[in-house]
């Protein structure tokens, strides 16, 4: 046989091409391990294909949670990727295979994303090397396919963007350059947004943390004030760009009377990591108690943050300095940092009892863990500075090796384990799903029960109804009242903005009550002969926003790719 004669960028793509093949092993050749959201996400991409038209996009109040009562988990938690989910359903695979390629793409875009982010750092094969252990990283491993945390799985996707993005802002000295950097900086951070509410509240906290800090080490001190404006007209951006889910979001949250099952006191601190679980590499990372699953970056970054305290004891002693030695430094103390606040030692409880209203919000992240999603990427940075400083001989080439083989390691017990679980994955239709109550509790209204839902229609005052059609939350029903008035008791939760009217005459509109159980009633007047239109509809503030958003994308891209100039 000839000699293949491959380029190094054709050997890069079948690199990542096998790291992403790895990553999605579990959901291209094995039976699929039920993870513990996994429901609650196959019911939000179900929830999309049963609302979604061209006169309801994008959904916000889903209709066939709790038996048809209703669910704004679309208002609340952002769901702008699990489309793609829904896409593929509607092309007619089953429930569980579309979200199979669902997950694929998402691993896909996962690797894609991080080797173009981290190229941005350094060249040849380190950012190959920073992705495999990005994104066979423990945590994400067992966030993707134990946790089924859909959610953080894609925030956790942009985050090498997200540092990219800062990184070029700081160091590029072509001012419309830095503009560009600043707007993809926007999309990143609007995806993160988009993906996990939670993930983004802890974003700002890392971003105020080690935003200023970076800027001082990074940026000589005459750019430090143009490149902070960068950042701050990404941040209006950003706020433009996101606007059509956080006012819907906001609005709800203040006006919406939700019961979030995040309110009040959280005592987090003690959910938080212990010190051997950093190292606990072989453990069963299938477990129904978050204490007892695998909560470590893997093997692989903590070597990584070994390599990296070694060389700065090296270099104390040494004065012996490798390429980037700020960055190593500055990755290094960081990833310590997020370790730490991932721990049972960081102090949350005390920051929740001490600080009036932040402290609440700081502690909503429900496990502290959730910061090993942060530490990953510093620590995968980290390894990449490491790998490019030191010369290349047959020995870091043997490291090299030896890491392949520890992520390798993580992907293979993913598998094993994932293949012994007794809970398994195997929905096929809608009916499948049961009745949709996962997670019911965490958007409730106040004062309101999921239990024993009455399926009916409760009626006073009424001389015949019938109900016409419901579709989605549009309802009609014919009725005909009795001389002093009627009372229609609809089977679905009285979330703001629903609305009544007659359908021959829309300017007649008719008052929404309460029922029992917080649910939606209609007061009509005596006499009344005709067809109700019941309906959900968002406000006008809410269009607004959506066209700003759009809009504001729109003159993004054009500004990116209209003007086609030489960019890095």
């Amino acid at each position: 046989m000839g000699k293949i004669d491959l380029s190094q960028k054709k050997w890069k793509a079948l690199a990542l091409i096998l790291i992403i093949t790895a990553i999605s092993w579990p959901v291209l050749f094995m039976d699929l391990a039920k993870g513990h959201d996994l429901l609650f996400h196959l019911e939000r991409i179900e929830g999309i294909l049963q609302d979604v038209s061209w006169t309801n996009l994008p959904v916000r109040m889903q209709s066939g949670w709790l038996s048809g009562y209703g669910y704004p988990v679309s208002i609340l938690y952002g769901d702008i990727f699990l489309y793609i989910g829904a896409v593929f359903r509607k092309m007619g695979f089953p429930v569980i295979t579309a979200f199979r390629l669902f997950m694929v793409c998402v691993n896909t875009m996962t690797v894609l994303i991080s080797y173009y982010s981290f190229r941005t750092f350094n060249k040849g094969w380190a950012p190959v090397l920073a992705t495999m252990v990005y994104t066979t990283a423990s945590y994400r491993l067992v966030d993707v396919y134990v946790r089924s945390a859909i959610g953080e799985t894609l925030a956790i996707a942009f985050f090498p963007a997200v540092a990219a993005c800062i990184h070029l802002i700081l160091t590029e000295e072509n001012e419309n350059r830095r503009w560009k950097y600043s707007i993809v900086l926007a999309f990143a951070f609007v995806s993160v947004i988009c993906s996990h509410t939670l993930t983004t509240s802890m974003m700002l906290v890392v971003l105020v943390l080690f935003g200023p800090v970076s800027l001082f080490i990074f940026c000589k001190k005459g750019d430090r004030l143009k490149r902070f404006l960068n950042i701050v007209v990404s941040g209006v951006l950003t706020l433009l760009l996101s606007v059509f889910f956080t006012l819907p979001f906001l609005d709800f949250f203040f006006n919406g009377e939700i019961a979030f099952a995040l309110k009040g006191k959280n005592n987090i601190q003690a959910e938080g990591i212990r010190f051997r679980d950093l190292f606990d590499f072989i453990c069963d990372p299938f477990h129904n108690r978050h204490d007892q699953i695998q909560r470590t970056p893997g093997p692989a970054l903590m070597l990584a943050l070994i390599g990296a305290v070694v060389y700065c004891i090296f270099s104390l002693v040494k004065k012996i300095y490798f390429a980037h030695h700020k960055r190593i430094v500055f990755e290094m103390t960081a990833s310590v940092i997020l370790l730490l606040m991932s721990s049972r030692i960081f102090p949350w409880n005390f920051i929740e009892d001490n600080i009036p209203f932040f402290g609440g919000i700081l502690t909503a992240i429900e496990f502290p863990m959730r910061y090993l999603a942060f530490a990953i990427v510093f620590l995968s940075l980290l390894m990449q500075d490491l790998a490019s400083a030191v010369p290349k001989t047959s020995v870091t080439r043997g490291l090299a090796c030896a890491l392949t083989v520890l992520c390798v390691f993580n992907c293979v017990q993913i598998c094993i384990h994932s293949r012994t679980y007794e809970k398994r994955a195997d929905y096929m239709t809608t009916e499948d799903l049961g009745e949709w109550r996962y997670y019911a509790m965490d958007f409730r209204l106040e004062n309101s029960t999921v239990d024993d839902l009455a399926t009916g229609y409760i009626t006073e005052g009424l001389l015949d109804m019938e109900v016409v059609s419901r579709d989605s939350n549009d309802f009609r029903i014919a009725c005909v009242t009795g001389p002093e008035y009627g009372w229609i008791q609809l089977p679905v939760f009285n979330y703001m903005y629903y609305h009544a009217e007659d359908t021959a005459d829309p300017s007649q509109k008719f008052e929404i009550h309460e029922g029992s159980n917080r649910t939606v009633g209609i007061l009509l007047p005596g006499n009344y002969s005709g067809i109700v239109h019941v309906f959900w509809a968002e406000p006008l503030s809410w269009k607004i926003a959506e066209w700003i958003s759009l809009l504001t994308g729109v003159l993004c891209l054009v500004f990116l790719f209209g003007k086609r100039t030489k960019t890095s």
